[in-house]
């Protein structure tokens, strides 16, 4: 892995902020359930039935606990009617559970885990594009376009953002918009010494247009201001991934992401 232009920043220390540090800035809500044991985390929210807030992410799981592990966390949601995810990270222990969860129905896609300096973009940004934070006053209009970029109810994104302004630290919210429409939203998280780009969506009559790029800009701008010297983000492999790249994103890791 090659680190340009962090001074101060260890190989260890980005893995550290690329893969454990969004962990310790998330927002939970009030219902949320948690199991963190070694190896193993998963959160159960009852109320996002759809998407979000239902994941177990598994560091590692060796065969004596492998099945009986992955019944019981799988059947947590399967009696809600939840839909999830699983993220197994690269060890000695992750074919084995990918091939379990493999033969149990799910499919395999993958997450790049990605980190880049806080140097601005050299090339310059559509200025139709307009980038602006939320505030508790505005997080409706947040709301309402992530939930029809990701085709979900607004009203638990709407909760799950309050408490996201009004977080210590608080997460910043912003919303692109192209003529004064909203046209796509996105959230950082502040961990220390970087801060953690994600929950990016752009509407598909606004994409291929510079919004998703206008969205990391603004955020890598904000995150050099508060001190941040890294900024990082855990991207889909084969769509956000390759546009992160090539606005100079480096990749770390890969995540399998199994769903069924």
């Amino acid at each position: 892995m090659n680190s340009p232009n962090l001074p101060g920043w260890t190989e260890a220390a980005i893995a550290d902020a690329v893969i454990h540090a969004p962990r310790r800035s998330s927002v939970l809500l009030p219902e949320t359930r948690v199991l963190d044991r070694a190896g193993w985390k998963q959160i159960v929210t009852p109320t996002f039935k759809t998407g979000g807030f239902n994941d177990i992410e598994i560091e590692s799981l060796d065969a004596e606990a492998r099945e009986a592990a992955l019944d019981e966390g799988i059947a947590a949601y399967d009696r809600e009617g939840i839909r999830f995810r699983i993220y197994v990270h690269p060890g000695p222990d992750a074919e084995a559970v990918i091939a379990s969860l493999e033969r149990r129905g799910f499919a395999k896609t993958f997450v790049r885990c990605m980190f880049r300096d806080v140097a601005p973009f050299a090339d310059t940004l559509d200025p139709a594009i307009v980038v602006d934070p939320t505030t508790l006053e505005t997080v409706n209009v947040f709301s309402d376009t992530m939930a029809r970029g990701w085709d979900m109810d607004p009203a638990p994104l709407d909760r799950c953002n309050r408490l996201g302004l009004e977080g210590d630290p608080p997460q910043r919210l912003y919303v692109a918009r192209v003529g004064g429409v909203p046209a796509g939203v996105a959230v950082m998280g502040t961990c220390e010494a970087s801060a953690y780009l994600f929950g990016t969506v752009v509407l598909p009559e606004f994409r291929g247009r510079g919004v998703y790029k206008a969205l990391v800009a603004r955020r890598i701008q904000d995150a050099a201001a508060a001190g941040a010297t890294l900024v990082t983000t855990q991207a889909r492999d084969a769509t956000s991934g390759p546009i992160l790249a090539r606005l100079g994103f480096h990749t770390i890791h890969r995540i399998s992401v199994l769903s069924r």
